[in-house]
């Protein structure tokens, strides 16, 4: 976070509530400090979710993921 610039490139971070390892606090810290930086960034948050697993698989997640390459990409 320390060297989050405006210019970075767009961030889309997925992220299981239940993961073991990285608090979710820590995703949503850095999708406010790129918020407040000026960069892009979607948040998503699985409910249920470890590190990885079906939710980040699923055809849903898979929408999500084409919309934000198709729309980062075009930028």
């Amino acid at each position: 976070m320390t060297y989050i610039t405006r210019d970075d490139a767009s961030f889309l971070i997925m992220h299981g509530d239940k993961e073991p390892l990285v608090p979710t606090a820590q995703s949503k810290e850095f999708q406010e400090a790129l918020v407040k930086a000026g960069v892009p960034s979607t948040l998503v948050i699985f409910p249920g979710a470890g590190h990885g697993g079906p939710q980040f698989n699923g055809p849903e997640t898979m929408v999500q993921v084409s919309e934000f390459f198709v729309k980062t990409l075009n930028e």
